[in-house]
Order: C-alpha cells, then sequence, then structure tokens
C-alpha cells in the first residue's frame, strides 16, 4: 500500500550504499516503509521517531520483533555510534539552528569514517520555489476554493499550513561540515512531486505521457528528491 512513487526510489538508493553487516540507525522512520523492506532482506537497522508510532505492533505482526527507539535527534543524541545513519524527508521541519543541532547530534551517534545518508524532503530553496511557493500555489489553491464553493463541490477548503522550510545544497553542506562531516555525492531523483501539487498541472501529468516527459525535464532543475551523502570526519563539533 505505502511502498511506491519515491520510497522505490530511496530502497533503490539505500541497497546501493547500505551493506548487511552495517549497524543503520534510521531517524524520523514514521511507519517504516523502507525500513521494513530492508530488514526483511537481512538488513540491521533500528528505526527511531519522537515516540512509539501507532503502527508498530501491526507491523510487528507482520515482519517480526524490530528495535525501535523514541529519539528527539535535536535535542538528543542516540546512546551509541552506529556504522551508518539515515534521515529521510525530515530536515525541512527544521531551522537553520535546529538543523545545525541536528548535524551536531548525529555526529554523536556515527562512528568516525561512518556515513549519514540524508534527504531533506522537498526542493531546494531557489527562485522557482520562490514563485512556486509564494505566488503561484496560493493563488490557485484560492481560486480552486473559490470555484469549489460557486459551484456547489462539498468540503471543498483552503487550509493555510506551514509546509516547512526550504535550504539550498550549499545551506546543508555547510552545517554539515560545521558538525564535522565530509560532503560525499550528490544524487537527484523525482522530478515530478514538485509540479504535482499543483492541482491543475497534476491533472494534466496523469493525462498525458507528452505531459510527464516535459515536466520531468523542467523538474530536473528543482528535484523534490535531493540525497546527501556525507562522511563523518571529525569529532570536533560546536557546542550546540
Amino acid at each position: 500500500k505505502y511502498f511506491q512513487g519515491r520510497y522505490v526510489d530511496w530502497d533503490n538508493y539505500l541497497r546501493r550504499n547500505l551493506h548487511k553487516d552495517d549497524d543503520v540507525l534510521s531517524i524520523a522512520s514514521g511507519r517504516c516503509i523502507n525500513e521494513l523492506k530492508l530488514l526483511n532482506d537481512g538488513y540491521s537497522i533500528s528505526c527511531s521517531d519522537l515516540k512509539i508510532v501507532p503502527s508498530y505492533d501491526a507491523s510487528v505482526k507482520l515482519f517480526g520483533t524490530f528495535p525501535f527507539l523514541a529519539l528527539d535527534i535535536i535535542r538528543k543524541f542516540p546512546e551509541k555510534e552506529y556504522d551508518c545513519i539515515i534521515c529521510l524527508s525530515l530536515i525541512y521541519n527544521f531551522n537553520k539552528d535546529d538543523l545545525d543541532n541536528f548535524f551536531c547530534h548525529v555526529n554523536k551517534g556515527l562512528s568516525l569514517n561512518k556515513y549519514l545518508v540524508l534527504d531533506p524532503g522537498g526542493g531546494g530553496d531557489n527562485c522557482f520555489s520562490f514563485f512556486w511557493d509564494l505566488l503561484y500555489l496560493p493563488i490557485e489553491y484560492k481560486m480552486y476554493s473559490f470555484i469549489s464553493k460557486i459551484i456547489g463541490i462539498p468540503k471543498k477548503t483552503l487550509v493555510d499550513f506551514n509546509f516547512g522550510f526550504r535550504f539550498t545544497n550549499k545551506d546543508i553542506i555547510e552545517s554539515a561540515r560545521r558538525s564535522g562531516f565530509e560532503f560525499v555525492s550528490l544524487e537527484n531523483f523525482n522530478f515530478l512531486d514538485e509540479f504535482c501539487r499543483s492541482i491543475l498541472l497534476r491533472a494534466i501529468i496523469s493525462r498525458s505521457s507528452i505531459a510527464q516527459r516535459i515536466f520531468s525535464i523542467l523538474g530536473r532543475w528543482n528535484p523534490y528528491n535531493r540525497m546527501f551523502k556525507f562522511k563523518k570526519v571529525s569529532n570536533k563539533f560546536p557546542n550546540l
């Protein structure tokens, strides 16, 4: 039910970058969609989130017992060091100070010369995202809500919600560097999801393979998923 879209992309990347003998910690695991797929194939992964999630008991019934930790990564660090830490679609919730705390605490939970794999969640901070988030999408949603009310479509309301923070690649790399990490690589994928936030474009893309190809090309300037790989090269980091 849940293993589709970006989860498949994440799975492909993780299988190329993790080893089955690594002791891995996943931060903000949620339903553990990717983690359960990997655990089922013999990888050693401890999951975590702010608290034990409601789906944990059901997951245990399906896949057997697996470790799940309560961990608020911006306020405390893991109790042991791991061979690899993965974090998928979390740091868009953080401001710059929280981002620095995140990297500092991840450093303390990672063995020297081992790796952090990170997807910020959402596209970068650039001219496109400024236009997209602050101009186009708010206008489109207001028009959609207004038209829905006029023509009598029920339960169509506009919700004003903060969808988080955007960071440039440079912002993320620099914050990681200050906490003892070396940038290793960056892979971009999922070039349609940003456009699919638009009601109009989502309808067009779902109905036209040509539109899919066109927007996939345009989306390479602002990929929805940016997979960073960092290596811990130092135990020195600021006291945050």
